[in-house]
């Protein structure tokens, strides 16, 4: 081979040859560690949960979209079909990830021992993630086209289609926005706004602050609440299992459902988005301070008792919840013009995102320095 690269002559080819078999382990010498580090499950675990973030981007496209294709009369109906599929989702997809991880264990004869879903107990439930993923592209390509250079043609979603004037603010009451008729007139003239642009507009900063703050306050929720279900009935938990965690978030799920289906469109018409949103945020503090104390004010109940007063107090929470979030989402896409929706609904998640990364880790920071507070107070 080295006589082919004619490179050298055949006095110097074992020099020439060494060199080139030493090189693949001087690659080896520098890479293996890093390769065995991240091969290990839970760094290549955090390695594509990472990757998969980065990814995605349904969310605030989705929602952009939403904004794109409705009016005032018909865009909070549109964020609470959009949130019911979410409800779906959260209830599915844990069931369904549950019923394929460990095949080989809970399908022994479906899936025999040695085989690659034996060795590699998780992949089913990631594979069908990734079936369901594709799917969706290849439907999103085939049936959305562009909302803002062809919104009448959407086959799927006619009954969302917009029926006037795509900009609607906060402001203005659902009044004819004459920058947006400006901007609608004229597209090849209209320029985005930048980052810094939408961070400096006041409707549109507030808003997608309030989405933040609005994630903070449910992921801190969620997360204190399976703490402390698991703790026992002495330290002031109510030793819920994992199976008891699981009846009372999907019968959450089913109770916001119906709420969403039902109730919801009719009390924002008549309350209006930023008004149901205040209520929103306020109904969940009695179930958020009432939940922690269910041992004391109700003592020797059963533990049967104890779950049902809790999903009580869940599904309280996740009505209130349900109304902020999706008016959140109203406001954030009323804040912007039709050529800034989709960096509003961007700036909105990302705040949203950075609160769910920030408040679970403060909570876990919070109870341990309690539970730590709690022992030395005893110990005195």
């Amino acid at each position: 081979m080295l006589e082919s690269f004619h490179v050298t002559d055949d006095r110097s080819a074992r020099h020439y040859s060494g060199w080139l078999t030493a090189s693949m382990m001087i690659g080896g010498t520098i890479s293996s560690y890093p390769w065995g580090l991240i091969s290990d499950n839970f760094p290549l675990a955090i390695l594509w949960r990472t990757v998969s973030g980065l990814c995605n981007g349904v969310v605030g496209t989705a929602k952009a979209m939403m904004a794109e294709v409705c009016d005032r009369t018909n865009l909070a109906g549109a964020f609470s079909v959009m949130s019911v599929f979410w409800g779906l989702g959260v209830i599915l997809g844990p069931l369904v990830g549950g019923l394929l991880a460990r095949p080989a264990a809970l399908y022994p004869n479906v899936f025999p021992k040695g085989s690659f879903f034996d060795t590699w107990p998780w992949a089913l439930p990631c594979i069908f993630g990734a079936v369901v993923g594709v799917i969706a592209s290849f439907a999103a390509y085939w049936t959305l086209p562009e909302t803002r250079t062809n919104v009448a043609k959407l086959p799927l979603f006619s009954f969302l289609q917009d029926k006037g004037s795509r900009r609607t603010s906060l402001a203005t009451d659902g009044k004819t926005d004459p920058e947006a008729a400006s901007v609608a007139a004229k597209p090849e003239e209209a320029k985005s706004l930048t980052f810094w642009q939408l961070c400096r507009d006041g409707p549109i900063f507030l808003t997608a602050f309030l989405y933040g703050c609005t994630a903070a306050v449910e992921i801190t929720y969620m997360e204190a609440t399976v703490l402390w279900a698991k703790l026992p009935l002495d330290q002031g938990g109510v030793a819920f299992d994992s199976a008891d965690i699981g009846f009372i978030t999907s019968l959450n799920g089913v109770v916001t459902l119906v709420f969403q289906l039902l109730l919801f469109p009719m009390i924002e018409r008549k309350l209006g988005p930023l008004t149901l949103f205040r209520v929103g945020t306020l109904l969940p503090i009695a179930a958020h301070q009432l939940q922690p104390r269910i041992p004391q004010l109700w003592p020797g109940a059963s533990h049967g008792t104890y779950r049902a007063i809790a999903a009580v107090l869940q599904s309280f929470a996740g009505i209130g919840s349900t109304c902020a979030f999706t008016t959140v989402f109203v406001m954030v896409s009323n804040s912007a013009l039709d050529k800034d929706k989709g960096s509003a609904n961007g700036l909105g998640q990302t705040f949203a995102s950075t609160a769910r990364i920030i408040f679970p880790i403060l909570v876990r920071l919070v109870l341990h320095r309690a539970r730590c507070c709690r022992v030395a107070l005893s110990d005195d």
